[in-house]
């Protein structure tokens, strides 16, 4: 038997926009390079950049989210 681990579309998301962050993929292509830990963990913990993030709501729309999903304290 195989298990499989279920996420949620929430946690599908965050882990997408994280490789997503990680390879650059929001920098102009002549700017590319692999961000840091450090790096991601600032954008994703900024509720202003995090929603400024160039591909954000296509990518909550594809997720079947909404901005309101997401909470910073």
């Amino acid at each position: 038997m195989v298990a499989e681990l279920q996420m949620t579309n929430r946690e599908d998301f965050l882990i997408a926009m994280t490789l997503y962050l990680i390879k650059g993929g929001d920098m102009p292509i002549h700017e590319r390079h692999p961000r840091s830990e450090t790096e991601v963990r600032d954008i994703l913990n900024d509720s202003f950049k995090f929603f400024n993030i160039d591909v954000i709501k296509e990518e909550l729309s594809y997720f079947s989210l909404i901005e309101e999903d997401f909470t910073w304290e």
